[in-house]
């Protein structure tokens, strides 16, 4: 639902202000048959430096892909 989305996206920024070095851009978080995927844009303060991260949580294999 749109409330867990919220809920996720809000706990993910607040685990990544957590550090100073890093700012977070963008989180979206997606659904599919299994489980979901959270796509998440950093950047590295210290270096200017931006990464798109990818990671999937699949509900029947219970592991972060």
């Amino acid at each position: 639902t749109q409330e867990i989305r919220e809920l996720i996206i809000q706990d993910i920024s607040e685990i990544a202000n957590y550090d100073p070095r890093v700012q977070v851009d963008s989180v979206t978080v997606d659904t599919y048959d299994n489980g979901i995927q959270i796509d998440l844009r950093l950047t590295y303060l210290t270096y200017s430096i931006s990464e798109q991260l990818q990671v999937r949580f699949d509900r029947d294999t219970g592991i972060a892909l």
